[in-house]
């Protein structure tokens, strides 16, 4: 019974970290996000498997890097498209509220 109180109070100990950036090193991830709410743990990721990738198989990672871009550029012209329809959507109300 001991043994599994144990196993159930462990948690992961991956240990969390927080690192200075500059504002220009900010803005260039957040460039890199696939969608909008993307850590900076996941670009990150992203960008490590990239480098790994590019030592043993360049022309491998130069593939997955126009893929990534595509998917980078439909996610935002997809958000745009939302905030074009939300735009719409107030200025409806607000002439509604006018009236």
């Amino acid at each position: 019974m001991e043994s599994n109180k144990l196993q159930n109070t462990q948690v992961s100990s991956t240990k969390i970290t927080t690192i200075k950036l500059t504002g220009a090193t900010k803005s260039r991830l957040d460039h890199l996000k696939l969608y909008p709410r993307e850590t900076y743990e996941e670009i990150m990721q992203r960008l490590l498997e990239i480098l790994n990738t590019t030592r043993s198989n360049p022309e491998r990672a130069r593939m997955e890097l126009i893929k990534l871009e595509k998917e980078r550029k439909r996610n935002l012209s997809i958000k745009d498209e939302k905030l074009k329809q939300e735009n719409i959507k107030s200025d409806k109300s607000i002439h509604r509220k006018e009236q």
